[in-house]
């Protein structure tokens, strides 16, 4: 008896299959990565309880990162600092601001200020401050300007 097809073919419905499959889990892959908040959540600013600028208490001011964040040295994260040291310079400089009434009733209550977390690090990787401060690594300079 003569045969139609070789015995090869007989293995395309699975090969035919298993692209599909696979085609699917690249899908659903590409689709769960590129979608997912890590991805569509880039420059994400939640409502914070006052509106703090690194950049002009750290940067235009010159207030040392360590004054604020006086663990840093020691701790392997910078911490959110306590309102107390908000209202070491708030007591005498702009004290009656409604941008900082948060930071006095805070303060004069004795409850922590709630504050949003917007950077978190991925469970692979570790970042130590203190590594970074003790070796003179200041925190404006980003990541980028050291890891490429």
């Amino acid at each position: 008896m003569a045969q139609i097809f070789p015995k090869w073919s007989n293995s395309i419905p699975n090969l035919v299959l298993a692209t599909i499959i696979g085609g699917l889990i690249s899908v659903i892959f590409i689709f769960s990565y590129w979608f997912s908040p890590w991805n569509l959540e880039v420059g994400y600013e939640p409502s914070q309880p006052v509106a703090y600028s690194h950049e002009l208490h750290a940067g235009r001011f010159g207030i040392d990162c360590r004054y604020c964040h006086f663990g840093v040295e020691r701790s392997s994260n910078a911490g959110v600092p306590p309102t107390q040291i908000c209202m070491n310079c708030h007591t005498n400089i702009l004290p009656n601001s409604k941008k900082i009434t948060a930071i006095v009733e805070s303060f004069e209550s004795k409850k922590p200020l709630e504050w949003i977390r917007v950077h978190q690090l991925p469970d692979y990787v570790y970042f130590d401050h203190s590594v970074h401060v003790s070796a003179g690594v200041g925190c404006i300079i980003s990541c980028s300007g050291c890891h490429r």
